[in-house]
C-alpha cells in the first residue's frame, strides 16, 4: 500500500519541531479519525503517537495500518490480527492478560479508546505514558496495581478546561472495558474544549446522555 508524503513526520516528531503547537486542536484532530474508524467497525489496535503522521497543512493522519485492515467478509469489528503487538505503555490492561487456553485477548474499540487516552496524554505532554517510571517492569507493576498515571503540570487543577480533559482521559482508563466513554463521545467532548464550546446545551446533552455524573470535578470547575 501507497501513502501520501507526510512533510512532518510523525506526531512525537511534529510536537518536537512546533512546541507550541495547539496540543486540544491535535487532540481533536485524532479524536475525530478515531472515532470515524469506529464507525466504520474499524479496530485500529496500535494507536500511540508515533504511528500519527502529519501532513505539511498541520493535518493529523492514522498510520500503520497493517494492524487494521478491514475483512469484507467480516461482520462486526475488525482487526488485521486481533492478537499481539501494541505497546506496553499504550495497551489496555486487558490485553496483558491471557485466557485460561493462552490464547491472545482480542483488541476492540474499547482497547483502542484505551489507548487513546493514553495517546493524548502523549500529546499534551509531549512524553510517553507513565513517563515518571523509566523501565516497562515497572509499568507492568503499574498496571497490575490499577495505578493511573500521574496527572501531569500541563493539565492544570486549577483550570477547567484541563480539569475536563483529565476526567476524560480518566475515563478513558477505565479498568473496566465496558465504562469507557465511546470514541464518538471522547472526541465530541475534545472538540468542544478545543473550541471552547462546552456550553448549558451541551452539559444538558452529557446529562440526559446519562454521562455528565461521570465528570463531577470538571463540571463544579466549569459553572
Amino acid at each position: 500500500m501507497v501513502s501520501p508524503w507526510m512533510e512532518h513526520g510523525n506526531l512525537v516528531e511534529y510536537i518536537r519541531e512546533y512546541p507550541g503547537v495547539d496540543r486540544y486542536e491535535l487532540c481533536a484532530q485524532v479524536t475525530r479519525g478515531v472515532s470515524y474508524l469506529h464507525m466504520i467497525q474499524l479496530v485500529h489496535g496500535d494507536l500511540k503517537a508515533c504511528n500519527l503522521l502529519v501532513s505539511s497543512e498541520g493535518t493529523v493522519k492514522i498510520s500503520d495500518f497493517d494492524r487494521s485492515i478491514l475483512s469484507g467478509c467480516s461482520l462486526g469489528f475488525t482487526e488485521a490480527t486481533n492478537t499481539g503487538g501494541g505497546t506496553l505503555r499504550w495497551m489496555a490492561p486487558e490485553l496483558l492478560l491471557y485466557q485460561e487456553d493462552d490464547t491472545v485477548p482480542s483488541k476492540t474499540t474499547e482497547s483502542d479508546v484505551y489507548a487513546l487516552g493514553m495517546t493524548m496524554l502523549e500529546i499534551i505532554t509531549g512524553r510517553v505514558p507513565y513517563a515518571e517510571f523509566r523501565f516497562d517492569p515497572a509499568v507492568i507493576r503499574a498496571l497490575d496495581r490499577n495505578q493511573l498515571p500521574k496527572r501531569p503540570q500541563e493539565l492544570s487543577t486549577q483550570d477547567a478546561q484541563d480539569t475536563w480533559m483529565w476526567s476524560l482521559l480518566v475515563l478513558c482508563w477505565d479498568i473496566d472495558p465496558k465504562k469507557r466513554p465511546r470514541a464518538s463521545l471522547v472526541h465530541n467532548l475534545v472538540d468542544g474544549l478545543y473550541t471552547s464550546r462546552v456550553t448549558e446545551d451541551f452539559l444538558f446533552a452529557l446529562q440526559e446522555s446519562g454521562e455528565l455524573s461521570r465528570w463531577p470535578e470538571a463540571t463544579a470547575l466549569w459553572v
